[in-house]
């Protein structure tokens, strides 16, 4: 763990019911992997939380919430939750670092890593997936990448999560990580809350000093959230 209650600036800030609405991963799957199962193959929890425990309850930083939609992928593409695990192992030995999965480094040398883990696990939907389809990998782990800014270290700095909008963003050095407009800061729960009140985008947009549009895609983007 690498996060403390006094050094939230920089970390990012979610409880897990926040972190299922922007990942569209459930609640109980999320505490699952930043917490570990009970008993068998599966309880050792496969992303190390940047946070300890807050007021009795789970939290994930940034980088978590970055690993979480990936480890979110993988088990979409069909890959087994032991290598998922002993991939992420692999990869903190490999590159250094907790968060292996929220690094532009494993986005391009990845397929190394789960080569040598399918070794390891004999998962043979691994090995399809990384070896004898690199197209297919390819294309998905670019669509992964997309939505994502990346720092000079090459760690993940920013989530674009608006499919093709890239003016909503979740940055862990802004308003502790929530989804703001990105030329503005202005949170875009904020921005809706307003709207909702008041039923104009136009004053909203006064108010606030805002083209009509930015108060436009933030409720858009949380009516979306909340669907």
């Amino acid at each position: 763990m690498d996060g403390s209650t006094g050094s939230l600036v920089g970390v990012g800030l979610y409880t897990v019911p926040e972190a299922a609405r922007l990942t569209r991963v459930p609640a109980a799957r999320i505490r699952g992997w930043i917490n570990g199962y009970r008993g068998g193959d599966r309880r050792a929890p496969v992303i190390h939380r940047q946070l300890p425990v807050i007021a009795g309850k789970s939290a994930l930083g940034f980088l978590d919430l970055i690993e979480v939609r990936f480890v979110n992928w993988l088990i979409g593409s069909g890959v087994g939750w032991r290598t998922i695990r002993t991939a992420a192992e692999r990869a903190r030995d490999a590159l250094g670092h907790e968060h292996p999965f929220a690094l532009a480094r494993f986005h391009t040398d990845g397929k190394g890593i789960f080569l040598e883990t399918q070794r390891d696990t004999d998962d043979r939907r691994l090995l399809d997936l990384v070896r004898n389809n690199f197209a297919m990998y390819d294309v998905l782990e670019q669509s992964f990448r997309d939505g994502i800014d990346f720092d000079r270290q090459g760690v993940a700095a920013g989530w674009r999560p608006a499919e093709g909008e890239r003016a909503i963003i979740l940055d862990p050095v802004r308003s502790f990580g929530r989804p703001i407009d990105d030329a503005s800061g202005v949170p875009t729960a904020t921005l809706a809350d307003a709207y909702a009140a008041e039923g104009s985008l136009e004053r909203v947009a006064t108010w606030f000093e805002l083209p009509s549009d930015a108060v436009r895609r933030a409720v858009a983007f949380e009516l979306k959230l909340a669907a």
